[in-house]
């Protein structure tokens, strides 16, 4: 991710401020998988990774698909879905 944020943290010594560098290092660390990936407007999509769609899905389930090119919104109004792709 290319966002650059910059946070100011005060402590009482720098041993301190070590010990909450090191934290908030390994917690970045741990839980990079879990970061959203690039994508526009992410909020609007629910997102889940891979392993937890292995987690959930199971044989015989329905996944449906929505798409914003052309072809896909006419695919939805000829059919008058919701959805584009059923796989």
């Amino acid at each position: 991710m290319n966002n650059v944020k910059s946070y100011e943290f005060k402590t009482k010594t720098s041993a301190e401020l070590a010990k909450w560098i090191k934290v908030i290092t390994y917690c970045i660390d741990k839980n990079k998988k879990h970061l959203i990936p690039k994508i526009d407007k992410f909020w609007k999509f629910r997102l889940i990774t891979t392993s937890e769609f292995e987690a959930k899905a199971d044989t015989g389930d329905i996944l449906l698909f929505t798409g914003d090119q052309m072809g896909a919104k006419l695919q939805r109004l000829v059919t008058r879905s919701r959805f584009g792709k059923f796989l």
